[in-house]
């Protein structure tokens, strides 16, 4: 096709320990489970995306390195885009966010969010497909926002991002 590829070598170090890798066999052993789990025992058949986020939750190291990367930039209110089954939601509550918006495009997820956080009303759960301009505007403005683990699972990811920007108050 007249394109042009390029090879770049790369060096790779694994990480010690004390620097921070923390993956162990259990691990390895959590995900088999998992996979073998909703492979023949599980009625409900969830996603494979769904399967990934179960397992993201009990992920504690990962989520907390995930929140000491973002904490600097989060403030105010904040929507977090793509809230899947509430695990960050969690940590941004667990750290004294006062208003938060959730939003999802999965039913299942948005009942599975409204459920949790019913007894919250700082917490208010949109269904939002972010990627188009219609929905997206149903979301309030906001200061900050989260989207952990998302933009890959839509296809026009662009567009979300640009939808997403328009919710943001000035200087967020």
């Amino acid at each position: 096709l007249g394109i042009p590829i390029y090879e770049i070598p790369i060096s790779y170090t694994p990480r010690p320990f004390a620097a921070g890798k923390k993956i162990r066999p259990k691990d390895g052993a959590v995900a088999v489970w998992t996979l073998i789990k909703y492979r023949f025992f599980s009625t409900d058949h969830p996603t494979a995306l769904t399967a990934g986020l179960e397992v993201a939750q009990e992920a504690n190291n990962y989520n907390k390195w995930i929140w000491d990367i973002i904490r600097p930039h989060v403030r105010g209110s904040v929507l977090e885009a793509g809230a899947g089954l509430g695990t960050f939601a969690d940590i941004l509550l667990s750290h004294r966010v006062k208003r938060l918006i959730l939003c999802d495009i999965d039913p299942d997820y948005i009942a599975l969010l409204k459920k949790k956080f019913i007894a919250l009303p700082s917490v208010k759960v949109i269904t939002c497909d972010l990627s188009s301009l219609k929905s997206s505007s149903k979301l309030p403005k906001v200061d900050t926002i989260v989207s952990i683990n998302t933009l890959e699972h839509i296809k026009n990811d662009l567009q979300a991002l640009k939808n997403l920007k328009i919710r943001l108050n000035p200087g967020g």
